[in-house]
């Protein structure tokens, strides 16, 4: 058994682990990973060649704070990228499917990192680790803005809860079924998504909940995390054709205010998820149910078949974890929700969701996956004529990704906002879809708003980062970017974004570490890396720097979507120009927000920005919806400041 405590270093196959360094060091030198990448790492080795199952490693890394398993899945695939691994062929980290993750490499722990000013262990190669001072520093860096940026967020980051909210957190399944976990929590987010309806009363989102109700904390503490007054709990038994759930609001204090036992026949399902929104939000908003009409909420039956709405709702349950395995899992459930009613409309609109995200978590061809998924809207919408309203949000979010549609895009969008104005995912999309369009302002309010539903989603903090960004509010995206960092979505999922902050911060050197790490995780030469940063420091050395680039082009080294970024801080305006618009024909990998951010200025100024303006139809969209303060057109001419 290899000994727990491996924090002060060990070798991995011919690798060389520092925890407290958070530094990989292999054949090439030494790369910097995240904190949460090596803590994982760390606790597979200290159980070498055990299988560790992958609940686990969630409730010991994440504290129980992640809400699915992606971070868990981005963090193995990352390691891997690092270590050099294969999924399929693996020579450290081996997937035992469906139940965890096994390190096969073999470990031998080291002595502890030497001082300054000694000699460093040798590796297993018999050589000195070509560890480095600044990749040390990298990693105190990054704790110290989590850390920061932490207290920033939850010590004076949010406005007081509503006297009216209410968190709904997943209910227990208390059968011997293990299909009715996904029920217990699918059924919730029904009640869940009934009660958000209610105008004036304010409902934490799914993916926060999710996340404080298995952080183990106290209900006060619950509360206080997802900014709300009330918390409701309950349980689940289905026996047979028959259901049954008690409820239980609690106050932020912990305090019991109310609890109640329903049971029906599960063909009365709907009627009973109603009963149980109206009693809640009678309990929780009373005045808000006074003003109402008699039956505040009232659900039409998406079904007749209970077992095709059953199936359904765990559908929705996997489709939320926004994984591979969860995505594929969901589309076998909705397809056999739809060979029970042909004529489920909700059932289509999953299936079309799930084929359209699956192509972002795993190797499947975005645009057949669209297509598909536009089929499946196409052919629910012939039996139910609700579904193209239904599935409005897929829709815009399918036109903005795939075909920069922005105009349809925008239409869509707004049906999908009226008929759910308190999604907190819908919320994201068009807050990075009005980015997308130069109105930064309007990015930063749908934001905030998606933050105060979502407090601890990951992404949805990720993205209010970056939408504090193009503001310029620097020291708020800073504290944001650490929050998500802090949920399990560290700042390499979004390393452009964040290298704007760094370079905005006059942090040359943590932008220089990040950018060379990114460009080794991909196998690239990062000599022009240090070139760049160089100029950055020493406009003499511009030339230097932009004939480094201009190798790395040559040799394939730097992608398009560097190069623009590259040639904008060169200042190389007509070179940048034409990147752009080799980008604008791989729209997947283009960011047009960047556009309209204060780097882009001297681009912006430019005369054929308006070439760029028009190749990816932001003209036609603002003619349509208004042009923004930066731009206008005067006849054929576009200019812009």
């Amino acid at each position: 058994m290899v000994s727990t405590d491996l924090k002060q270093g060990f070798y991995l196959g011919e690798w060389e682990v520092r925890p407290l360094q958070l530094e990989l060091v292999g054949p090439d030198g030494a790369q910097h990973v995240e904190k949460r990448w090596m803590e994982v790492l760390v606790m597979l080795a200290s159980r070498a060649g055990e299988v560790i199952e992958r609940d686990e490693i969630l409730e010991v890394v994440w504290e129980g704070r992640a809400m699915n398993d992606e971070p868990l899945n981005r963090c193995i695939s990352q390691l891997r990228k690092a270590l050099g691994d294969s999924p399929q062929k693996p020579e450290f980290i081996a997937t035992i499917t469906k139940v965890g993750y096994q390190l096969i490499a073999p470990v031998r722990p080291l002595e502890p990192v030497a001082q300054e000013s000694e000699p460093a262990a040798a590796g297993p190669t018999g050589e000195a680790p070509r560890t480095t001072n600044s990749l040390r520093a990298l990693g105190l860096a990054a704790a110290a803005l989590i850390a920061v940026g932490t207290m920033i967020i939850w010590f004076g980051g949010f406005p007081d809860p509503q006297e009216a909210s209410v968190a709904v957190l997943p209910f227990e399944n208390l059968g011997d079924d293990p299909d009715q976990d996904d029920l217990g929590r699918g059924l919730a987010e029904e009640i869940r998504q009934r009660l958000a309806s209610v105008d004036g009363l304010t409902v934490a989102g799914r993916t926060s909940s999710r996340a404080a109700a298995v952080s183990n904390k106290d209900a006060a503490t619950i509360a206080d995390d997802l900014g709300v007054v009330h918390l409701l709990e309950g349980s689940l038994r289905i026996d047979g054709d028959d259901i049954r759930i008690a409820a239980s609001l609690l106050q932020d204090d912990g305090y019991e205010v109310w609890s109640k036992t329903y049971e029906m026949a599960l063909t009365d399902v709907f009627a009973m998820q109603d009963e149980i929104a109206n009693d809640i939000a009678g309990q929780v908003a009373p005045e808000i149910v006074a003003e109402a009409a008699d039956s505040l909420i009232s659900t039409r039956a998406s079904t007749q078949v209970p077992e095709a709405y059953l199936l359904a709702v765990r559908g929705r349950e996997q489709l939320a974890q926004r994984s591979e395995g969860p995505l594929r899992r969901s589309i076998a459930l909705f397809e056999e929700a739809i060979e029970l009613d042909a004529s489920y409309g909700d059932a289509y609109v999953g299936l079309a969701t799930a084929h359209a995200l699956l192509p972002f978590y795993s190797d499947m061809s975005m645009e057949a996956s669209f297509d598909l998924a536009r089929s499946i809207i196409a052919k629910g919408a012939r039996v139910d004529d609700t579904v193209d309203t239904r599935a409005a949000g897929i829709v815009a979010f399918m036109l903005f990704h795939s075909e920069w549609r922005w105009i349809e895009s925008e239409n869509a969008f707004r049906v999908a906002l009226q008929n759910s104005p308190n999604d907190a995912e819908l919320l994201n999309w068009y807050s990075l879809f009005q980015a997308s369009v130069g109105r930064a302002d309007e990015s930063l309010q749908f934001a905030i708003r998606a933050r105060d539903l979502e407090r601890l989603s990951p992404v949805v903090n990720q993205r209010l980062a970056v939408a504090h960004l193009w503001v310029g509010q620097n020291d708020e995206a800073e504290a944001q970017f650490a929050v998500a960092a802090e949920q399990g979505m560290p700042v390499t999922t979004q390393p452009e974004a964040y290298l704007v902050l760094l370079l905005r911060q006059d942090k040359l050197e943590l932008a220089r570490l990040l950018m060379a790490g990114q460009q080794k995780l991909q196998g690239l030469d990062a000599a022009w890396v240090d070139a760049l940063f160089a100029a950055m420091q020493d406009p003499s050395q511009r030339a230097a720097a932009v004939a480094a680039v201009e190798q790395a082009v040559a040799s394939g080294n730097i992608s398009d979507l560097h190069l623009f970024g590259v040639w904008v801080y060169l200042e190389e305006t007509e070179r940048a120009i034409d990147t752009a618009l080799r980008l604008t024909e791989n729209r997947i990998r283009f960011i047009p927000e960047f556009l309209f951010a204060v780097e882009t200025a001297e681009l912006r100024r430019h005369p054929r920005f308006a070439e760029i303006v028009r190749a990816i139809g932001l003209d036609r969209y603002w003619d349509y919806f208004g042009w923004p303060d930066m731009c206008r057109r005067d006849g054929d001419t576009i200019s812009c400041t």
